[in-house]
């Protein structure tokens, strides 16, 4: 999910669709069922998540199955860490990701 202005652009296999959502609100209803929010203007489905690398610069790269990459910002930070939790269990990389 991504924000467009006023809307929310849900991106999925089938297509997208646009929702007349803030991205707070779409966090706030789908965090519940396994989206995470790795930037101002992006959710991901945690389910989705192939990979996450960390760039030179404090940032992490989040690649989708698919192939999709998406940035995640440092402020969001403590959101991948819960993300890796999610499917890595407990790795030396997540200390990356915590500090």
């Amino acid at each position: 999910m991504k924000a467009e202005g006023n809307y929310v652009e849900l991106v999925c296999d089938s297509g997208s669709h646009l929702l007349r959502e803030s991205i707070s609100v779409a966090e706030e209803v789908l965090g519940r069922l396994g989206f995470v929010r790795i930037h101002r203007s992006a959710l991901v489905n945690a389910s989705r998540v192939d990979e996450i690398r960390p760039l030179s610069n404090g940032e992490f790269m989040v690649r989708m199955k698919g192939g999709q990459e998406h940035k995640a910002t440092r402020t969001y930070r403590q959101n991948l860490r819960s993300l890796a939790d999610c499917w890595l269990g407990t790795d030396p990389f997540l200390e990356t990701i915590a500090n």
